[in-house]
C-alpha cells in the first residue's frame, strides 16, 4: 500500500500536473474565508474599510480552497475513487 498523501486522496485535485511537489487544492472542507488577510493588507497599503473600490471589495470577500503539495498528508485522507 502506498503512503496516504494528498496526491492519492479523493478530496485533492492537482492544479497543473499531479506530482509530489506539485500544488493542488483540497476539497475536504468548504473554502476558507481570507477576508481578514486582505483587510490587514489593505491597512498596510493605507486603505480603509470604507474604501468601496471594486478591487478592494472583491479581495475583502475572497475565499480559497486550501492549497497543498501532492506529497503532503493529513488525518482526513480518504481513498481515491477510480
Amino acid at each position: 500500500m502506498s503512503t496516504p498523501t494528498c496526491m492519492s486522496c479523493r478530496h485533492w485535485q492537482a492544479i497543473v500536473e499531479p506530482s509530489e511537489d506539485g500544488k493542488g487544492e483540497c476539497f475536504r472542507h468548504p473554502p476558507r474565508i481570507v477576508g481578514a488577510v486582505f483587510s490587514r493588507i489593505a491597512l498596510l497599503e493605507g486603505l480603509s474599510d470604507a474604501d468601496s473600490s471594486p478591487d478592494f471589495m472583491d479581495r475583502a470577500r475572497a475565499t480559497v480552497w486550501p492549497v497543498t503539495f501532492g506529497g503532503n498528508r493529513c488525518g482526513e485522507w480518504d481513498t481515491l475513487v477510480a
